[in-house]
Order: structure tokens, then C-alpha cells, then sequence
């Protein structure tokens, strides 16, 4: 039984710097910028404006945050992992709420993903977020209208 406990502490002493080392490599500054985060250049200054103002005002309304990410090189990670390691990173949602939201734009993968703290988990669930990517955003997407996806 120690013996298992041995390798058990070993191996996470191993993988620990490595997955510190991961962390300091996400494709996105340490703090988000705004409400809309446009790493791609996807958007004109005046709808990541707007854009930004609709988020601001959701959250004052009913505290949930929504953070928008758009990427051009996502450094290896699937947008699955990568939007919420974002999240994390930035602290997206209330403390101990957990009700935050990151919809992650990967222009490299052509990926989008929307990845929901536990607080939002009831009204966005996988299922709901996988249909608003493939029957909202996806579509405008491909007719070239991002900004139309996202809002």
C-alpha cells in the first residue's frame, strides 16, 4: 500500500511543473481586455463596442458573465479545453456563483465552443450550447458574417 502511495505522489510531482508550464502558455493575456475579447480581429471597433455594451449590461442585470474569445493560434489546445482554461484563468463568472460563460472562437481549427460555469449549468446546458454553435453561429460563420454568430 505505501508503495502505491509512493508512485501516487511521484507521478503528480512529475506532471505538477508540466501543467504549470501548459497554464502559461494559453493563447490569450492573463486578464481579459473587455466583454469581447477579439485575439482573431474578426470584428470592427464598433461592434466589439456594442457587443461589449450588451455583455455589460446582462451582467448588471442578472450577474451572469459572458465572455466572447476569438483566437487565431490556439497553441495546441481543442477549444474544449482551452475555453474553459480561459475561464479559470480569468476568474469568468461570480465567485462562488460559478456562473460564468466563455464562447471561444478558434479561427486556426475553425472551432467554436461555449464552455458554461456550474452556476449556468441549468439554463446552458452541453446540449443547448452545442445548438446555438451549429444552428446560430455556425451558419452566419460560414456566410463569412461573424459578428451576426456571435450577437
Amino acid at each position: 500500500m505505501m508503495k502505491k502511495q509512493i508512485v501516487t505522489v511521484l507521478v503528480i510531482l512529475i506532471l505538477l511543473p508540466g501543467w504549470g508550464v501548459a497554464q502559461d502558455k494559453l493563447p490569450v493575456p492573463r486578464t481579459p481586455d473587455s466583454w469581447v475579447n477579439d485575439y482573431a480581429n474578426l470584428f470592427s471597433a464598433a461592434e466589439v463596442s456594442g457587443l461589449d455594451q450588451k455583455l455589460n449590461g446582462f451582467e448588471y442585470r442578472n450577474s451572469t458573465q459572458i465572455f466572447v474569445v476569438t483566437i487565431d493560434n490556439n497553441q495546441g489546445y481543442p477549444a474544449s479545453m482551452l475555453a474553459p482554461m480561459i475561464g479559470e484563468e480569468w476568474g469568468v463568472g461570480e465567485k462562488g456563483k460559478d456562473n460564468g460563460i466563455v464562447v471561444l472562437v478558434d479561427m486556426q481549427e475553425r472551432d467554436v465552443y461555449i464552455a458554461t460555469g456550474y452556476g449556468n449549468e441549468e439554463f446552458v446546458t452541453d446540449a443547448l450550447a452545442k445548438r446555438i454553435v451549429e444552428n446560430e453561429i455556425i451558419p452566419n460563420f460560414k456566410n463569412g458574417e461573424y459578428f451576426a454568430g456571435i450577437d
